[in-house]
């Protein structure tokens, strides 16, 4: 990798140890040096000070001062000459005729080719210089002027001083650069180890905020490295969790779906062996009590034994009509019933259903009102549908009161639709009754519907037969009575 972080911080030692050789290298060159001179500066001033209060007090240096001042000049590295005036000297520790030449010379002439100098101090009272002998290229500090009393002087010092006092003034520079050294490595490391740690934390967060299901949070940091890698791996992590738990949920969202829907299925199976039980237990008792009575032979008379035969008969055409209707119930709802869609005239399917049901029409004295003067075409399962027709007329004859009217109405205002309306007048259906009357077995009137023989499925039938060719039905509740419609697809 072109920037991983190995090299990062190769290269950042080495710029480090690079930054430390050029501090050093400043330090001995550039503020030792300064130091050094600073120093050598402070210290002929204070030689300065301790000549003029010793020498300037009286014009012949006495025995005690004389001493006091060869120390002073011995421990310093210096020498010193002092003289009242051209010809007369107070003083001097060194080589006096050496003095006395450098003292005319500074006088006479600073710019003398014999030697050069720096003057790093002027006062009204003295001169502080460097300078340099072309001679033997070895370089002096020195100090010439007056003294309080009036007299002369010159201090004289080689610039390389080889003795204790030049080292402990190294040392003190080098101490100093130390401490300046050691606060640019702590600000270094500081700055560093900020740059390493403020992506790792930022990293940090976003694990935390990870473990909170905060997928928003990203890292955007462009380095570019090892770091930059695991945060964009991160950031993909945390959009794939995001999506996983969005899946997750999803999943356990179907699946309490379909935990809630077996659990209704399981809730209707019982119902519904509850249901077929108890509507076949019944015929079944009828069966079995009438025929254990002709067996039985308990009456003689050939009219109750037909009586008997009749009632058998019949139980047996209901139980065999509820088997019927389940079987064909079943085959709709499970798909096993292939849809056939064709085009066919649908007032001709329900004049035919009404000429089968004319007999019972005219014995309850039912007002039939169906009038199709032309052809509706619609696309549909034609035997399917008239079960669905025959469903609702049989329901209207069983249930028609009041008016005593059945009223069959064919509607093409859209021209894409035709809606079919089977009205019987009567009582309302309960509102409570109206969303239920499509379940299996449910009977909104039981007394009425085991009167006529109904057995709770024929709605059922209806409304599996509908959904399978994704046509809309209902019931309403209208003036007067009831009406069941149903709706086809009757465009060209």
């Amino acid at each position: 990798m072109r920037s991983s972080i190995q090299r990062k911080i190769i290269a950042l030692l080495l710029a480090f140890v690079i930054i430390l050789v050029f501090i050093s290298y400043a330090a001995n060159f550039l503020i030792v040096k300064e130091y050094y001179y600073y120093q050598r500066q402070n210290s002929f001033e204070k030689i300065y000070n301790n000549i003029n209060s010793l020498a300037g007090n009286s014009d012949e240096i006495s025995e005690k001062v004389n001493d006091r001042l060869c120390s002073l000049c011995e421990a310093e590295g210096i020498t010193l000459l002092i003289f009242s005036d051209k010809d007369n000297v107070r003083f001097g520790y060194g080589n006096e005729s050496q003095l006395r030449e450098r003292y005319e010379k500074t006088l006479n002439n600073h710019n003398n080719n014999a030697y050069s100098h720096d003057i790093l101090k002027t006062t009204e009272n003295y001169t502080f210089q460097k300078y340099q002998e072309t001679s033997d290229d070895t370089s002096y500090f020195e100090m010439w002027g007056k003294l309080s009393d009036g007299s002369s002087f010159i201090l004289r010092m080689a610039a390389q001083a080889s003795s204790t006092t030049g080292f402990a003034y190294n040392n003190r520079a080098y101490f100093l650069t130390t401490i300046l050294m050691i606060t640019l490595v702590i600000l270094m490391f500081y700055l560093f180890s900020l740059y390493f740690t403020r992506p790792i934390r930022n990293l940090s967060d976003i694990s935390q905020k990870m473990m909170d299901d905060d997928f928003e949070a990203k890292y955007t940091g462009k380095r570019r490295d090892e770091i930059d890698v695991l945060g964009k791996n991160m950031n993909e992590l945390s959009e794939k969790l995001k999506n996983t738990i969005a899946e997750l949920k999803s999943a356990n969202l179907e699946l309490q779906k379909d935990i809630d829907k077996k659990t209704q299925i399981d809730e209707q199976r019982k119902e519904f062996l509850s249901n077929v039980s108890h509507e076949l237990k019944t015929p079944i008792a009828l069966i079995q009590g009438y025929a254990e009575g002709l067996k039985e032979d308990i009456y003689d008379d050939a009219e109750s034994r037909d009586y008997y035969c009749d009632v058998i008969i019949d139980e047996s055409k209901r139980m065999n009509n509820i088997v019927k209707k389940l079987l064909s119930l079943n085959q709709i709802e499970f798909g096993n019933y292939h849809v056939v869609m064709e085009r066919f005239d649908i007032c001709q399917v329900i004049s035919g259903v009404l000429n089968s049901s004319m007999i019972l029409i005219k014995q309850k004295n039912i007002n039939l009102s169906y009038d199709c003067d032309k052809s509706v075409y619609v696309w549909a399962d034609e035997f399917q549908i008239e079960e669905v027709i025959n469903n609702f007329v049989s329901n209207a004859i069983n249930h028609v009161s009041g008016e005593n009217e059945i009223k069959i109405d064919i509607i093409t205002d859209n021209p894409e639709v035709a809606r079919i309306n089977v009205f019987n007048s009567g009582n309302h259906i309960p509102e409570e009754s109206l969303e239920h009357l499509w379940d299996k077995f449910y009977k909104a009137d039981k007394a009425r519907t085991r009167e006529y023989g109904g057995s709770g499925l024929g709605l059922s039938i209806v409304k599996a037969i509908m959904e399978s060719m994704n046509q809309k039905y209902g019931v309403e509740n209208v003036e007067g009575g009831v009406v069941f419609w149903f709706e086809l697809e009757c465009k060209n």
